[in-house]
Order: structure tokens, then C-alpha cells, then sequence
């Protein structure tokens, strides 16, 4: 709209959703990926937003758009990029030696830099992938039981039997998908699949990558992607991201409920400050059917 002010067409934005494109990659059930997506599509309605905005699957979009000779290259770089860097980080890890195995990455790599980039995605994703047996207990009692997983995620001789068994499935398995997600992100942008779809497009990106235009998806402040946090709203109503652990432990409360006709029943829909929920009941009827547990 503001775009309008000084060009008359206006600017239009393209948002690629990317579940699809790392559903096999982290394992999660596609049926979460299209009730996201769905519940995207009511917001941006909701917004107003439709006329600016149009959202895409990233994986629609390379099968419909891409040439099948591209899409080929594609196929083959992956499994080049993903042959790479198991040479580089070992395909597989054992759970009893992760720390000494990240801690020899660093010492001995050629290239710093990308084992250190590597190494805190591998970190970043030990709390992002599907583990179904945390999602078996519901409430507290399954916040209870991540919190104790990941309280000490490398700890896999605590004695507790079933907690020793998800953080080695989880330090492993993770592994394997950080290889395969890297693999996959630097396919991307070797080929630039989106580039070649949309060549004159200006493309955009929440990190710092060289010819695209970069765009902080919630404030400068922040210290994660919105996608690798948890949604909160404050006690003066400022909307943000911070890891679920630490709104716990300050005055944040999950809302659950029925949201634009998607039932929060297990998976809190964000994190509300307590002091600001009842103003923000008050203020629309899209919260009217939610609730703090």
C-alpha cells in the first residue's frame, strides 16, 4: 500500500511456505504442514491481506513451474550436497560422543566458519524436529516431560531409562536430518529455483544472503527467526518470539482454544503475558473462544 504512494501498480509479495520442502527431511506428519498452511491462508484473509499478498508452496511451485531438465539438476545436487557434507561431518553420531565429536569438527576444520554455522543448526534443530513420543502426554504433563528431555540434552547416562532413550534418538537422528537440511538449503542456493521462476522478482530473505533484500520477520531485537520460537504477546501488547522455556518462567501463559476454526487443544496457538489477556478478550472476537491453562 505504501508502494502505491509513489508507483501506481503497487508491490505484490510472494511468501513460499517451505514445510513441504523439509517434510521428509524432519520426518513431520504432512497433515501439520497442511493445517499451518491453512490457518496461514485464514489470517492473511482476516488481514485484508489478499490483495498483496498470495502465499505458495515452495514444493507446488518447483513442480509446476520448474523445467523437468531443472528439476533434474536439482535432484542430483541434492544428493551431491548431501554426499558432501557427510564426508565433512560424518553421516552418523553416536549420542555418547556427540560433544567430543563437535568439539573435534572445530578443531580440525579446514573451514571454521561453515563447521561453526553447521554446528549451531545441528544445535538449533535439536529442539525443532518431530519426536512423536513428546507429543503422547498432553498439558503439563508433556511439558513436564520436554522439559525434562531437553533440560540436559546430552546426558544420556542420567538413569532414567525412557528419558535416556529420547535424548540419544534425538541427538542422533537429529544429526541426520542437519545433514540432509543443509544439503537441501545449499541445493537452493546453488540453483535458485525461485530466481528462475521468478526472474524478475526481488527476493527476499530473513538472513543476511548476498542478492537477496533482507527482512526481519518480527524486530531487530529479536534474537530468533519467528519460526524457530514461540509466538508471545507482552503485558503492552508487543508481539514477539523467545524460546517456550523462558516465557514459562516469566509470567506467560499458553492460550488454548478454538482460533478461525482450528481447535488449540494441545499445542498452545502462543503465549500471552496475564496482565494483558483480559484486555485482549475484550478487543476482538477472534480470542473469544480461547483460554490460559
Amino acid at each position: 500500500m505504501t508502494v502505491k504512494h509513489v508507483y501506481a501498480p503497487g508491490a505484490r509479495f510472494i511468501v513460499l511456505l517451505d514445510g513441504r520442502r523439509f517434510e521428509h527431511i524432519l520426518d513431520f506428519p504432512e497433515e501439520i504442514i497442511v493445517s499451518y498452511q491453512k490457518q496461514m491462508v485464514k489470517f492473511l484473509s482476516i488481514l485484508g491481506g489478499d490483495e498483496y499478498v498470495e502465499l505458495l508452496d515452495y514444493m507446488d511451485l518447483i513442480s509446476k513451474k520448474l523445467s523437468n531438465q531443472d528439476k533434474e539438476i536439482r535432484s542430483l545436487l541434492y544428493q551431491q550436497q548431501k554426499a558432501f557434507y557427510e564426508k565433512l561431518f560424518s553421516p552418523t553420531v553416536a549420542a555418547n560422543n556427540i560433544q567430543n565429536h563437535m568439539r573435534q569438527l572445530l578443531t580440525q576444520s579446514t573451514d571454521v566458519d561453515l563447521t561453526r554455522k553447521f554446528i549451531n543448526l545441528y544445535e538449533s534443530l535439536l529442539y525443532s524436529v518431530y519426536i512423536p513420543e513428546l507429543f503422547v502426554e498432553k498439558g503439563v504433563q508433556r511439558d513436564k516431560l520436554c522439559f525434562e528431555v531437553f533440560s540436559s540434552i546430552f546426558n544420556c547416562n542420567s538413569g532414567k531409562v525412557e528419558i535416556d532413550r529420547l535424548r540419544k534418538k534425538i541427538i542422533e537422528q537429529t544429526w541426520r536430518y542437519a545433514i540432509s537440511y543443509i544439503a537441501e538449503i545449499s541445493t537452493g542456493r546453488i540453483l535458485k529455483p525461485v530466481e528462475k521462476v521468478y526472474p524478475q522478482s526481488i527476493r527476499c530473505d530473513m538472513h543476511n544472503i548476498v542478492d537477496r533484500l533482507t527482512l526481519y520477520p518480527v524486530n531487530r531485537s529479536t534474537k530468533l527467526t519467528s519460526f524457530h520460537g514461540t509466538g508471545y504477546i507482552s503485558h503492552k501488547g508487543e508481539i514477539n518470539v523467545a524460546l517456550r522455556a523462558l516465557l514459562l518462567n516469566n509470567s506467560y501463559y499458553p492460550l488454548y482454544g478454538t482460533i478461525l476454526g482450528e481447535k488449540y487443544d494441545e499445542q498452545a496457538f502462543a503465549y500471552v503475558n496475564v496482565g494483558f489477556f483480559q484486555s485482549m478478550t475484550d478487543a476482538t472476537s477472534v480470542f473469544a473462544n480461547v483460554k490460559i491453562k
